[in-house]
């Protein structure tokens, strides 16, 4: 799902009203070269001219980058925030590029609506995460967010009061509490044929490197960051999961330079087993 499809399906949930200037904070977060003068006439430009891409602007000073994956035009750190403040959507994506407009004349919004509360934001984060993880911690329901233990720990212990949630213990956790739905424990498959799966680097089961371990044993390294010479796998390589122990590293795109051919590296994983879900893995021969 793309952010404007989110964006439709959570209307209220990411929404904060349009900011009238930054905070030092926002302006630290933009790409290299950035600033408030570049978020500023960014909107601008949109305002006047109407829905942009990231190649319709042309007159940005050049800056080096700072990372691989960085854009050397500081109005791409400015759209990236804009967009996160919620004054920008994405109304249009084609392959990796995407086409920016203002939210409300893209929604056709005369006046913005309220925003969620604190309360719906995070009982919205923790239903999320019951839905795509099934057992929940305290760590993964605010996974890349800061200064929520404690109003996240209040709501996660009012529901297993009210009975909407049980606490599970998780082998290996030690101090880190796992909560889950009782119909979800319920509706456990029986042990039968194993499924395998092939999954994206940004599957749920699989981003949360440490999560994955701990339940799994294999905490994947998503190489497309990796400088090429300190690949071991692939620049898109994907974990192949075996009914409940992952097996293998599957690489479906092959890079040449800034393209990539059709092709299929595949790797084995030697796994021994320990108890419950905990596995172990040992890469046992080189990627091609």
């Amino acid at each position: 799902m793309d952010a404007c499809a989110r964006l439709r399906a959570n209307l209220r949930l990411p929404l904060l009203p349009p900011p009238n200037a930054l905070t030092p904070q926002e302006a630290g977060a933009l790409e290299p070269g950035g600033g408030p003068k570049d978020y500023h006439r960014v909107i601008r430009t949109i305002r006047e001219n109407g829905p942009i891409t990231i190649r319709d602007i042309e007159d940005d000073v050049l800056v080096e980058k700072e990372f691989l994956w960085a854009s050397r035009k500081p109005s791409k750190g400015a759209l990236q925030l804009a967009f996160w403040n919620g004054v920008v959507t994405i109304s249009e994506r084609t392959g990796m590029l995407k086409t920016y407009e203002l939210t409300g004349r893209h929604f056709g919004w005369t006046a913005w609506p309220k925003p969620a509360t604190e309360r719906q934001i995070l009982d919205n984060l923790i239903d999320a995460a019951l839905r795509t993880q099934g057992i929940v911690s305290i760590d993964s329901v605010r996974y890349t967010r800061r200064n929520l233990v404690g109003p996240l720990t209040t709501l996660l212990e009012g529901r297993v009061r009210r009975k909407e949630l049980v606490p599970v213990a998780v082998e290996g956790a030690g101090s880190l509490r796992h909560w889950t739905a009782p119909e979800t424990l319920e509706a456990l498959p029986e042990p039968g044929d194993e499924l395998t799966h092939i999954l994206s680097p940004f599957d749920p089961l699989v981003r949360q490197r440490e999560r994955t371990e701990l339940f799994f044993g294999y905490k994947h390294l998503f190489e497309a960051y990796v400088p090429k010479d300190k690949r071991k796998y692939g620049y898109f390589a994907l974990p192949v999961l075996v009914g409940d122990r992952f097996e293998a590293i599957v690489d479906l795109a092959q890079q040449e330079g800034w393209s990539f051919k059709v092709g299929i590296g595949w790797a084995t994983l030697a796994s021994h087993c320990a108890s419950g879900l905990k596995t172990s893995f040992i890469a046992s021969r080189p990627f091609n």
